[in-house]
C-alpha cells in the first residue's frame, strides 16, 4: 500500500510536472515566436539603418568631393585674383604716373595760359597805346592838312597878287615899245619892287621852305626804303627866280608826300599789331584745346582708377570671405556690390560736376579768345575805314588842286622871255 501510494504520489508528480513542462514548453513557444519577431524587426531596421548609412556615406563623398572642387576653385580664383591684384597695381602705378605727370603738364599750360594772358594784356595796351597814337597823328595831320590848305590858300593869293603884277607889267610892255618908254616902265617896275619888297620875298621864302621840306621828307622815305632816288630839282636850281604855279606844285607835291607818308607807317602799325594779336589768339587757342585734352585724359584716368580700386577692393573681400558660410557670402557681397555702386554713383556725379564746370571755364576763355578775335576784326575794318577815308580825302585835294591849277594856267597870260622877276 504504501508503493501504491508512494506510486500514485510518483505519477501525481509526473503528472503535475507534464503539465508544468507542457506549459512551460508553450511559454517557450510564444517566447521563441515573440523572440523571432524581435529579431524579424531589428533585421529590418539593421537594413534600413544599412541604407541610410551607405546613402549618407554616398552624400559624404558626394559632399567632400563638391568641397574639394569649390576649394580647387577659390584656389585658383585666390590665385587669379592675387594676379589681378599685381596687374592693377601696376596699372594703378602707371595710372598716377600718368596722372601725376598730366597734373605737371597742366601746371605747366596754365603757367603758360597765365603767361600767354600777361602777353596779351601787353599786347592790348600796346593797341590801346597805338590807337591813342593813332588818333594823335590823325589830329596831327588834321592840323597839318588844315595847315597846308591856309598855305595853299595864302598861295594862290600870293599866285594871283603875282599874275596881277605880271600882267600889269606885260600891259606895260604892250602899251611903252620904245627904248625910252622902257625905261620909264623899268623905273616904275623898280619902284613897284621896291614899293612891295615884303611880298616877293614871303613868296621866295614860303617857296624855299616849302621846297626844303619836301626834299628832307623824299631823302627821308628813301632812307627808311633803302633806295636812293634822284629827285628833281629842276625848279631848286634857281631859286632866285619866281614864277606863278611853283608853289601851288610844291605844296601839292608836299600834301602828297606828307599823307602818303603817314598813311603808310600808321598802316603798318596797326598792321603789325594786327597780326601780332592774331597770332597770340591762335596760339591762346591751341593752348585752351591741350587743356581741354589733357583735361578729358586725367577724367578718364580718375574713372579708371576708381574702377580699378573697386575691383581689387571687391576681389579682396571675396578672398577674405572664402571661408565663411554661403549665406553670408552672398549678403556681404550685395552689401559690397551696394557700397561699389554708390561710390561709383558719387565720383561720377563729381565727375560730371567737374566736367560742367571745366567746361564752364573752357567757354569763358574761348569766348575771351573770340572777343579778342572781334576786336581784331573790328581794328581791321576801321583801318579799312581810315584808309578809304584818307583815299577819298586825298582824291577830293588833289582834284581841287587840279581844278585851281588849270584855272590858273587858264587865265594867265602867257609870259614873254625875261618877263619874271
Amino acid at each position: 500500500m504504501a508503493c501504491l501510494a508512494r506510486e500514485a504520489a510518483v505519477e501525481q508528480d509526473r503528472h503535475v510536472l507534464r503539465r508544468k513542462l507542457t506549459s512551460k514548453e508553450s511559454e517557450l513557444d510564444a517566447r521563441v515566436i515573440e523572440l523571432q519577431n524581435d529579431v524579424t524587426e531589428l533585421t529590418t531596421k539593421l537594413t534600413s539603418k544599412d541604407n541610410l548609412l551607405k546613402q549618407w556615406e554616398r552624400e559624404k563623398s558626394a559632399l567632400m568631393a563638391e568641397l574639394g572642387a569649390q576649394n580647387a576653385r577659390l584656389t585658383t580664383q585666390l590665385k587669379e585674383a592675387a594676379a589681378r591684384e599685381a596687374q592693377l597695381g601696376r596699372q594703378l602705378d602707371e595710372c598716377r604716373e600718368q596722372l601725376a605727370m598730366g597734373k605737371s603738364n597742366l601746371q605747366e599750360h596754365m603757367s603758360s595760359v597765365d603767361g600767354l594772358r600777361d602777353e596779351l594784356e601787353l599786347a592790348t595796351e600796346k593797341n590801346k597805346e597805338l590807337e591813342r597814337r593813332l588818333h594823335a597823328a590823325a589830329a596831327e595831320r588834321d592840323s597839318l592838312a588844315s595847315a597846308l590848305e591856309e598855305a595853299s590858300d595864302r598861295i594862290l593869293l600870293l599866285e594871283r597878287h603875282a599874275r596881277d603884277q605880271d600882267m600889269r607889267y606885260q600891259q606895260s610892255v604892250k602899251e611903252y615899245s620904245l627904248p625910252q618908254e622902257r625905261v620909264t616902265i623899268e623905273e616904275r617896275l623898280n619902284e613897284m619892287d621896291i614899293s612891295e619888297p615884303t611880298l616877293s620875298q614871303e613868296c621866295m621864302s614860303v617857296y624855299r621852305q616849302l621846297r626844303s621840306l619836301v626834299a628832307q621828307l623824299k631823302s627821308h622815305n628813301d632812307d627808311d626804303s633803302g633806295l636812293h632816288s634822284d629827285c628833281s630839282t629842276t625848279s631848286m636850281e634857281d631859286t632866285s627866280r619866281f614864277s606863278p604855279g611853283l608853289l601851288s606844285e610844291v605844296a601839292q607835291e608836299l600834301v602828297s608826300l606828307v599823307l602818303d607818308t603817314d598813311v603808310v607807317r600808321l598802316l603798318e602799325r596797326l598792321e603789325q599789331a594786327r597780326r601780332e594779336i592774331q597770332e597770340r589768339d591762335e596760339e591762346l587757342t591751341r593752348r585752351a584745346e591741350r587743356i581741354m585734352e589733357l583735361s578729358s585724359k586725367a577724367s578718364v584716368c580718375e574713372v579708371e582708377l576708381a574702377a580699378a580700386l573697386e575691383e581689387r577692393d571687391r576681389a579682396r573681400h571675396d578672398a577674405s570671405d572664402s571661408s565663411l558660410a554661403q549665406d553670408e557670402v552672398v549678403v556681404k557681397a550685395r552689401e559690397d556690390r551696394d557700397a561699389a555702386v554708390a561710390r561709383r554713383t558719387k565720383v561720377e556725379v563729381e565727375l560730371a560736376k567737374t566736367r560742367v564746370e571745366l567746361m564752364q571755364a573752357n567757354s569763358q576763355l574761348i569766348e575771351a579768345i573770340q572777343q579778342k578775335v572781334d576786336l581784331s576784326q573790328q581794328l581791321e575794318q576801321w583801318q579799312m575805314d581810315m584808309q578809304e577815308l584818307l583815299n577819298e580825302q586825298l582824291r577830293n585835294k588833289l582834284s581841287t588842286q587840279e581844278l585851281k591849277m588849270r584855272k590858273i594856267d587858264a587865265e594867265a597870260p602867257v609870259v614873254p622871255p625875261g618877263g619874271g622877276f
